[in-house]
């Protein structure tokens, strides 16, 4: 167990996060929060960073003992002006679907392990060129996370690899002053080569039995491709719900 939580607190050093665009952002793994059957607690959250605002949720699902399911959506929108002397606008969705196990090693202590995919759908602006990119790739996504939780609070940190895979981007439309600025991000898109990316979440949370409050912050790094545009981090809002023990509290 100590080796475990060695490893992840050594992985997380190596993620440092920068300011860059929209066209990858790092979802919120604050982990599922199960910790038996039946277990099933939604999540709905506020997510923003320099350039990029947005909602999302998540349900989660323990249909038989140490057993997780999870969906999750989001909405990302952006804004930014004077970027390298022009604009743009971005917005999008992404939506993914998990699976995996989760472990109570002590009364306290709380392990996961889940995989799964998903899929993104962006549309990008350049305002002063007055042209569209649109792009979409699945997302394949592996990660664990270690929690400590108690009735009032929890603390947690989660680490995972995400491998982008682009579907179809429309480039071949665009003028040079476009491609010049998102010269990296398109190139790869448009080879339709994978990127990868070293994902990490700090997490806490506040609240009592089946209503918390929680606060993350989330980071990634290309671990291949250091020139990549993305977005490297996201602080995140929210409240946890877990609707199994809202039942039981309700019928006692």
């Amino acid at each position: 167990m100590r080796t475990c939580i060695a490893l992840f607190i050594a992985s997380a050093l190596l993620i440092l996060p920068s300011c860059t665009f929209v066209y990858y952002h790092p979802n919120i793994n604050t982990g599922t929060g199960l910790k038996q059957k039946n277990d099933l607690i939604t999540k709905t959250y506020l997510t923003e960073n320099q350039e990029v605002k947005g909602f999302g949720g998540d349900i989660s699902y323990s249909p038989i003992e140490k057993t997780a399911l999870q969906i999750k959506g989001e909405y990302l929108a952006s804004y930014k002006e004077d970027i390298k002397d022009y604009s743009r606008f971005g917005k999008g969705y992404n939506l993914e679907l998990y699976y995996g196990r989760y472990q109570v090693a002590h009364k306290y202590l709380l392990f996961e392990w889940m995989g799964g995919m998903g899929y993104t759908d962006l549309k990008v602006r350049n305002l002063e060129v007055g042209q569209d990119l649109h792009l979409n790739y699945f997302k394949y996504s592996l990660r664990g996370s270690v929690s400590l939780r108690t009735n009032y609070i929890e603390i947690g940190y989660s680490l995972g690899l995400t491998r982008l895979s682009p579907l179809k981007g429309d480039f071949e439309h665009l003028s040079f002053d476009f491609l010049t600025a998102e010269f990296n991000f398109t190139r790869s898109m448009y080879d339709k080569k994978p990127s990868h990316f070293l994902e990490q979440s700090f997490y806490w949370s506040l609240g009592y039995k089946y209503l918390r409050f929680f606060l993350s912050y989330s980071a990634n790094k290309n671990i291949f491709k250091s020139d990549f545009v993305s977005n490297n981090f996201s602080i995140n809002i929210g409240t946890q719900i877990n609707i199994f023990e809202l039942t039981q509290q309700l019928k006692n």
